[in-house]
C-alpha cells in the first residue's frame, strides 16, 4: 500500500493503513507490504493526518498468485474559516 504524498508519510503523525476492523492498535507505514492474505476484497481504512482529508476506505481485491499494488492519496484541507474570508473578496 502506498501513501501519498510522501510528504506526510514521515514523522510522529504520519499517513498510515491497516484493514478496516482491526482493532490492536496497529497501523502499518506507506510501502509496507502484508504477505498470507486470503483470496478476497479486503477493506483498507487510513488514519486522520492533521490538515488532510482522509481518504475513503479502498476495497483492494488480493488475487490468487498475484501481488496487488494500490496507493491512496490524501487531499488538502482548506484551514478552517478559509472559505469565508475569501469570500467577501
Amino acid at each position: 500500500m502506498t501513501l501519498k504524498p510522501d510528504s506526510i508519510t514521515t514523522g510522529p503523525e504520519r499517513a498510515q493503513w491497516r484493514f478496516l476492523g482491526e482493532d490492536d492498535g496497529r497501523w502499518r507505514d506507506s510501502g509496507e507490504t502484508e504477505g498470507g492474505l486470503v483470496a478476497s476484497s479486503h477493506l483498507i481504512e487510513c488514519r486522520a493526518v492533521a490538515g488532510r482529508g482522509t481518504p475513503p476506505n479502498a476495497n483492494v481485491v488480493i488475487t490468487p498468485g498475484n501481488t496487488t499494488l494500490a496507493t491512496l492519496t490524501y487531499s488538502w484541507r482548506m484551514p478552517r474559516g478559509h472559505a469565508a474570508r475569501c469570500a467577501g473578496l
